[in-house]
């Protein structure tokens, strides 16, 4: 037997329905062990419920440590778990405060920085430390409008672009420690005979 089929009004009534209670919103109780196991069987079982379930996880990491400067204003952005996160702030050579969010880049980035020198690597200290800059302002870095990076790039006076670029090699080389620590332990060679 065919299900009646319902009209425009009532399926945007449906969708529409406001909640009544606190639970229309949410479960009553927390789920069973049983349901946990279910679900996570069905997880494991199904490539979908695995998307489905990465989907979920929240993408960007938290940051740690203190509140925030007060005078960051921080974007929607996703933070990868690990990274160390910078935010600084500069005077442009036009005497306005700027701010910008940094972290080290990834290997995407790095192509991304490599693409942008167009074959003149003397220009990569300067796209890698701007590949770097993931807000500007309180406002996220679109990728598909580089005029903007560009144009802070511009504003900023040499010396504050010299800080950028030396947190890139901070950022991207060995400290001391680790450096002593990879070489001593990390490093075997031998000689072929």
């Amino acid at each position: 037997m065919a299900k009646p089929r319902t009209t425009a009004e009532e399926q945007m009534a449906a969708r529409h329905k406001k909640p009544q209670s606190i639970e229309d919103l949410a479960p009553s109780e927390e789920p069973t062990a049983e349901e946990i196991e279910a679900l996570e069987e069905q997880e494991r079982s199904d490539p979908r419920a695995k998307l489905q379930a990465a989907a979920a996880r929240p993408r960007s990491a938290e940051l740690a440590g203190d509140k925030l400067p007060d005078w960051v204003k921080m974007p929607d952005l996703t933070i990868p778990k690990g990274v160390e996160v910078a935010f600084m702030r500069f005077t442009d050579r036009f005497d306005n405060e700027r701010q910008i969010i940094i972290w080290e880049l990834s290997v995407r980035d790095e192509r991304l920085a490599r693409g942008r020198t167009m074959g003149d690597f003397d220009r990569l200290a300067d796209e890698s430390a701007k590949q770097m800059i993931r807000a500007i302002d309180g406002e996220k870095v679109d990728e598909g409008n580089p005029l903007i990076l560009e144009r802070f790039w511009d504003d900023l006076r040499a010396k504050d672009r010299a800080v950028v670029k030396a947190w890139f090699h901070k950022a991207h080389t060995l400290s001391d420690v680790e450096r002593v620590d990879f070489f001593k332990n990390r490093v075997a060679s031998r000689r072929a005979v």
